[in-house]
């Protein structure tokens, strides 16, 4: 299994940055490419996010974050991730 087809959940600093946010969240999810139901059920930890996913990625960037700063893995800790850009 590669490291990206990992399932985790949002890191805590992510969702705090996204509670934090001046812009609301159905915005953020918009931006990014995400239905709103989706981001509130990851937020909400009904459903899992892979690891290295770029909307969650681009999510952290629009907050300040680092993409390893993304995601946490089942037992809490951080989950590292490399980025990969399709044709870029």
């Amino acid at each position: 299994m590669q490291r990206d087809e990992v399932a985790s959940s949002l890191s805590q600093r992510l969702i705090e940055a996204i509670k934090l946010a001046s812009e609301r969240q159905y915005r953020l999810a918009q931006r990014v490419g995400l239905h709103p139901s989706t981001l509130s059920r990851w937020i909400n930890g009904i459903e899992s996010v892979r690891v290295g996913d770029p909307r969650v990625i681009r999510l952290g960037q629009l907050l300040g974050l680092r993409g390893n700063e993304c995601f946490e893995g089942a037992g809490g800790e951080s989950v590292a991730c490399q980025h990969r850009t399709a044709g870029r």
